[in-house]
């Protein structure tokens, strides 16, 4: 028995659930979504602390909390949108060549990440980390 089984059709829950258990898309009563932190607030505010100021990438469903988290942002962090995933890190990679600070890309998960593959290998295994300086 689910805490929902007694809900009667059409009605949804105080608590942001529609009936069978599925989000309705509404804030629960008394919670409000800019005073909790998520995972992309944490990403961004490490990202701020090591000095990135741009992110280069194209918006997607899997990292719209990301370019959300980007523009609340306390720190002023630009997010430059790219044509394709590769263009993304090229960008990045050039951007970290000629001096501008950390080349930072983002991209979603699958064939977003493979079409990167190129300017990662380019860049060469030396030079190319996801792991922070330090």
């Amino acid at each position: 028995m689910t805490p929902y089984s007694g809900i009667e059709p059409g009605h949804i829950d105080p608590g942001g659930i529609e009936p069978g258990g599925v989000p309705s898309g509404r804030v629960p009563a008394g919670d409000d979504p800019q005073a909790r932190p998520t995972g992309a607030d944490a990403l961004v505010g490490q990202l701020a602390r090591e000095g990135v100021d741009t992110v280069f990438g194209i918006p997607g469903l899997q990292i719209y909390g990301i370019v959300d988290a980007l523009g609340r942002s306390a720190s002023p962090m630009r997010f430059v949108v790219t044509r394709h995933e590769q263009s993304a890190a090229y960008m990045a990679d050039g951007f970290a060549r000629v001096g501008g600070g950390i080349g930072v890309f983002t991209v979603v998960p699958g064939p977003g990440v493979l079409n990167t593959f190129a300017a990662l290998a380019t860049r060469g295994p030396r030079r190319a980390s996801s792991a922070p300086r330090g």
